[in-house]
């Protein structure tokens, strides 16, 4: 029997092609599972800047440089030398400092909406 080496060498260059279709088809998806996952993380963990850490947190900006400079508070600094924070450094921040946690501050954050939304009640009326 004898074999054909040109159908043998077309045989193999269609696997190799169909080979190099599914790799680069497995980057694409992989690619894309990356860019989600890194989504959901900015989402659940967004990046704040230091008004709006000092505005969660109940602090002055000074304070929030302070506890930077000490390490007390962890931060990044952008292209532009500016401060960023994490979500979830902020409330590790918080829970560290004299029992401050997450539920006192959703407590008073619903105190403070309850007071805004009487206020504006009673202004409609």
């Amino acid at each position: 029997m004898k074999l054909d080496n040109t159908s043998t060498s077309e045989n193999l260059k269609q696997s190799l092609a169909k080979n190099d279709r599914r790799k680069a088809e497995y980057a694409k998806a992989l690619s894309r599972l990356n860019a989600r996952k890194k989504l959901i993380i900015d989402l659940l963990n967004p990046e704040l800047t230091m008004q709006q850490a000092a505005l969660l947190l109940g602090v002055s900006h000074t304070t929030i440089r302070r506890d930077t400079e000490a390490g007390i508070l962890r931060c990044h600094r952008t292209a532009g030398n500016q401060r960023r924070f994490k979500l979830l450094d902020l409330l590790a921040y918080m829970d560290n400092r004299n029992g401050y946690n997450l539920a006192s501050l959703m407590n008073s954050t619903n105190d403070e909406l309850n007071q805004i939304h009487s206020v504006l009640e009673n202004y409609e009326e």
